[in-house]
């Protein structure tokens, strides 16, 4: 089990706008892209990991717990999930994911497709 602090979104203002959902448990699930992970710049989740939730000030907002850990390509991608990722619908998780995931692999020289590569972590406030 791992623990981490955690600040959702790349930008202040997306980091205070996730982190809020998570503190009223609104969203319980999160993406990210497996090829930062192949690169080792990011660590892959395994279920029981623990995250400190912070907003962009560093302010803890609350602590969760990774319940279930898949791989899924970006095509098959859920309603569900995306409304358990807090987007409210496929269509906005998609706009929104689609923008960012592509903008993080062109610093890379990639690019985002269909069968682009997510891990998608579902977790459980604690507390």
């Amino acid at each position: 089990m791992n623990q981490k602090v955690v600040k959702f979104g790349g930008k202040e203002n997306e980091q205070d706008y996730l982190a809020q959902p998570v503190d009223e448990g609104i969203k319980v699930a999160t993406s990210s892209l497996v090829y930062l992970q192949e690169l080792r710049l990011n660590e892959s989740s395994q279920v029981g990991d623990r995250w400190l939730i912070q907003d962009s000030q560093g302010k803890q907002m609350c602590e969760v717990e990774a319940e279930a850990v898949k791989i899924n390509t970006f095509a098959s991608i859920t309603n569900d999930f995306a409304v358990k990722e807090g987007d409210q619908s496929f269509n906005n998780w998609h706009d929104i994911h689609w923008t960012y995931y592509s903008t993080l692999l062109s610093k890379y020289g990639k690019k985002l497709t269909d069968t682009t590569q997510l891990e998608c972590v579902y977790f459980k406030k604690l507390g």
